[in-house]
């Protein structure tokens, strides 16, 4: 690895970067945390600064985790914090910064070209993210304030210890330990952890951490407070073990506080193993009813619980698992599990909205035909709610296949209505508001909205981080959304979504070389989906790669004779070509066929060059039958 710390400053800046186009960062530790703001942090003033403090924490912070595979990032904070303590803060400027970190000609104009605004956006994240974690004991303070790149020093002074009072209802549930040989009774343990998350999610005025990012902090050890506080953003912890010996179960649960690290209550369970699935009920229930006491939340509006198959229970969380990788291969292995979950039990309603929920993403992301498995999702979601009338997760997956396919906006709002009514704790809902209903009608802010509180039940999820850039990207916010996306592929280098959505884009901002470098990079790791196919071809013919471009638009074609691929693509490619018309008819089939894909042809910006054009407006407003205004209430 180069010594990133070595930089040496010439009289333009910072020397030793190679020049050329842009690079995303090397992977980092994980981004989905809160963002810290140093400017927040209790400090008080240094006085005169101490060039020998300063020098050591900017060493320091160079050879962190957080900087030291990212060199220029290293190179930025180098030369701002050695020009300020030499006296040169008046040289600071846009201009000189884009020659000499960024590499920009003598010609470069920071009025047009937004890489220095951009990349001191990122250092200003990734220094909270380093005072978040390595650094947060560090008495020395370096910020970037907004604004400016001058950077300020400041010394920490200790900050008070505040325990959170009972009644947050912000909570986390950790997977249980299995302290058992042979982890006899791992299945039990996370069938536990699964219950009781679902249920205190039922809890009015609740907010709980779902699953994938709860998971993601499994320990076997004793769980560090500090780090869960600050990754998932929560005032209480609940946690606990499970030990089986011979045919008894032992189970000790904690609830923490996270401020304090103090236990503000433990119990421990035993009973007899004779129906697992009952004892889980039973002992669920038992700890919901107390911690319902203890938070004071509240009436519970929890519906009597189902109890479900054990190995059904690992077969779901393994299928969600799945399910959440957005790819071909992983959503068909989550039908598998999901449908061997069902096998397993045939009263398992919230795996059967598992298999609507992948019926539904094969259809939108193009990878099926759509007349082929909505009808599957529509009768699997159903099947979970004639099981369970209650299931808000059901009515979440009705609301998405009904938008999507069926264009029943009254019918989709009530079903996402019922959803957030029965379970306001589900992100998924929440993200499918965001993203798949409300930008059909223009109601962007309100989208942004949901998809923070998505954000605050699964803060770790590269899935809802993605989504909020996309959201970004509809609203016209594209250095925003590059911020964004730089950072989850930081942190989740093989999620090919954020690169989709990144090239998406940096071809808006005419950055085609850089958008198809990004393309490619989510074709390789999603094989091939035929949208990101698409978006590719839009990219290839804008920079005038011609003979690629039609390349792409004769292997869609034959997808789509052959197996599917939805119009959306092919129109992307002809609009690269600057075929307005054909891409219009391939539009125009699009909604022929309610292809999912088309709903959100109103409000994209790859479809910007389209609007005002009679044939694409009347597809808004005669075929879509956009209404004016819908309402979502919470």
């Amino acid at each position: 690895m180069p010594n990133n710390t070595g930089i040496g400053i010439s009289r333009h800046g910072v020397q030793g970067a190679k020049r050329g186009s842009r690079q995303s960062e090397p992977p980092g530790i994980q981004k989905r945390t809160r963002s810290l703001s140093i400017s927040s942090e209790r400090k008080q003033p240094l006085g005169e600064p101490d060039p020998q403090l300063i020098a050591a924490q900017l060493r320091r912070i160079l050879a962190s985790r957080e900087f030291a595979a990212s060199a220029r990032m290293c190179r930025f904070l180098r030369l701002v914090v050695t020009e300020a303590m030499q006296g040169r803060s008046d040289d600071l400027k846009e201009y000189r910064l884009g020659l000499d970190v960024f590499d920009r000609p003598d010609s470069f104009d920071p009025g047009i070209d937004p890489i220095v605004r951009v990349e001191a956006r990122r250092l200003r994240e990734k220094i909270a993210r380093y005072y978040a974690h390595e650094g947060r004991h560090d008495e020395i303070l370096i910020a970037l304030p907004k604004g400016a790149y001058i950077p300020s020093f400041a010394r920490r002074e200790p900050a008070k210890v505040e325990p959170v009072a009972t009644k947050e209802k912000r909570i986390a549930v950790l997977p249980f330990v299995d302290l058992s040989g042979a982890r006899r009774a791992s299945a039990f343990a996370d069938g536990l952890t699964w219950e009781l998350m679902h249920g205190l999610t039922r809890i009015e005025g609740m907010f709980v951490v779902a699953w994938n990012s709860a998971a993601q902090l499994r320990t076997d050890g004793i769980p560090d407070i500090s780090l869960i506080r600050e990754k998932l953003q929560v005032q209480v912890v609940l946690t606990g073990s499970i030990r089986r010996c011979a045919d008894r179960l032992r189970v000790v649960a904690q609830m923490i506080d996270t401020s304090s690290g103090i236990y503000l209550w433990s119990e421990t369970y035993e009973r007899r193993l004779d129906d697992t699935a009952d004892i889980q009920q039973e002992i669920s229930n038992a700890i919901i009813a107390t911690l319902r006491l203890r938070l004071e939340t509240g009436n519970s509006g929890r519906h009597p619980a189902i109890a479900y198959h054990p190995e059904a229970y690992q077969l779901y969380l393994r299928g969600r698992g799945q399910w959440n990788q957005r790819t071909e291969a992983g959503l068909r292995a989550a039908l598998t599990s999901f449908q061997q979950a069902v096998a397993l039990d045939t009263r398992f309603a919230l795996a059967y909205a598992g298999i609507a929920d992948v019926y539904a993403l094969l259809a939108e992301y193009g990878l099926k035909q759509p007349s082929e498995v909505m009808a599957q999702a529509r009768s699997a979601a159903l099947r979970a709610l004639e099981i369970d009338p209650s299931l808000g997760e059901a009515h979440c997956s009705l609301g998405l296949l009904v938008a999507l396919s069926e264009w029943n906006w009254a019918e989709a709002e009530a079903h996402f209505q019922r959803a957030l009514d029965l379970n306001p704790g589900y992100a998924t809902t929440h993200h499918w508001l965001a993203c798949d209903f409300l930008p059909i009608f223009g109601r962007l802010e309100e989208a942004v909205r949901e998809i923070e509180i998505a954000l605050v039940l699964d803060p770790l999820s590269p899935v809802l981080a993605e989504a909020k850039a996309f959201l970004f990207m509809l609203q016209g916010r594209y250095e925003e959304a590059e911020i964004q996306l730089h950072a989850i592929i930081d942190a989740n280098p093989s999620f090919f979504r954020a690169y989709a959505t990144l090239g998406r884009v940096l071809t808006q901002g005419r950055h085609y070389d850089e958008a198809i470098q990004m393309f490619e990079r989510a074709i390789a790791l999603a094989n091939s989906m035929p949208n990101l196919l698409g978006a590719l071809g839009q990219a290839c013919g804008s920079m005038g790669q011609q003979a690629r471009a039609r390349e792409i638009l004769a292997r869609l074609e034959a997808m789509r004779r052959n197996s599917y691929a939805p119009a959306t693509a092919l129109a992307l490619t002809c609009l690269g070509l600057n075929e307005i018309s054909q891409a219009l008819t391939w539009l125009e089939e699009g909604v022929r066929h309610r292809e999912p894909s088309v709903v959100m042809i109103g409000v994209h910006p790859a479809y910007s060059d389209l609007r005002g054009h009679p044939r694409f407006e009347r597809l808004i407003t005669n075929h879509l039958r956009l209404p004016a205004a819908l309402s979502v209430r919470r």
